[in-house]
């Protein structure tokens, strides 16, 4: 109080002035602040909120598939004969086509994944391994139907995923298995992500449990056979774990051994639970960050 009263009365007035400034700046401060933080938090909710929605979009179908697929490889209790595999891999064939899925192949496995018979038939292909078959997954030593990973077809080495259904003896034990080949490149897999417009950057993609891009929507460039992602090891834990998340990072192209970082990107990833798959959404940080920027500039125009 001391220091107070020896201040003029101009002076007092002066720094009752600069203390309201400062509580007045410091406050509008922290309200930009705070909506500054809200755009983008809401920002980045949307599209990990996308990305659920179309990885549940995807789960469905293939769920579906996977139902069909068991129905198939019910031969009551035992291997089946030539002609009723046949007709169960026909049948198996215009199911997986009326949700637009290309079969390169359906295969009567034995319990190591050796191929017994194939429809269409192959002769060369009898005593192959087929490439695709996961003898470890839990969900086939349950009698349960899975779906693997991008793989190479039998003969023809055309990128393919195997929906793969067991063979169940009366105990319930796995005696062989019918597989389909999906040719990735022929088939609509791409459809489910299409509709997924995010400005001028965004895109989608749909990876495996390897980091493998399955497909890729517009402005992305479509996938060359077998192409890892710019992040496949992250993927592949977010998969294994069953965990949706949402993060920026550097945009990277080239080779593995020298990534060329060009930006940053926003990824949002949403891991399937019927394959192990998962779908990431992309776009550009400064495009989707472009209204909490444009908040930003005015925030700091008004405070000046």
């Amino acid at each position: 109080m001391s220091f107070l009263a020896n201040l003029t009365l101009q002076k007092r007035i002066s720094l009752l002035v600069a203390i309201g400034l400062i509580i007045g700046l410091g406050l509008f401060s922290w309200l930009g602040i705070q909506s500054l933080n809200e755009s983008t938090q809401r920002t980045l909710d949307e599209r990990l909120t996308i990305s659920r929605i179309v990885a549940s979009h995807l789960d469905e179908t293939l769920n579906h598939v996977l139902v069909h697929v068991q129905i198939a490889a019910d031969f009551g209790g035992e291997l089946p004969t030539k002609a009723q595999f046949r007709q169960s891999a026909q049948d198996m064939a215009i199911m997986l086509s009326k949700s637009d899925f290309s079969i390169e192949g359906v295969y009567l496995l034995d319990t190591g994944g050796k191929i017994l018979e194939s429809e269409p038939h192959r002769s060369e292909a009898i005593g192959l391994s087929a490439p695709g078959y996961p003898s470890a997954d839990p969900r086939l030593a349950k009698g349960l139907p899975t779906i693997s990973n991008l793989a190479y077809a039998p003969l023809t080495g055309e990128p393919v995923v195997f929906v793969t259904g067991p063979i169940l003896d009366s105990r319930h034990k796995n005696i062989g298995a019918m597989s389909a080949a999906i040719n990735v490149s022929e088939s609509g897999i791409s459809g489910f992500i299409e509709p997924i417009t995010l400005g001028n950057t965004g895109y989608t993609e749909i990876v495996d449990s390897n980091g493998v891009v399955l497909a890729r929507t517009d402005p992305g460039r479509p996938p060359d056979p077998f192409e890892l992602s710019d992040h496949p090891q992250k993927f592949a834990m977010l998969i294994s774990q069953g965990r949706a998340t949402v993060r920026t990072c550097h945009t990277c192209h080239g080779t593995l051994s020298n990534p060329q970082r060009s930006g940053r990107d926003i990824i949002a990833f949403a891991p399937l639970k019927s394959a192990g798959w998962g779908v990431a959404i992309r776009q550009s940080e400064t495009e989707a960050f472009a209204l909490a920027e444009q908040l930003r500039r005015r925030l700091i125009i008004l405070g000046g």
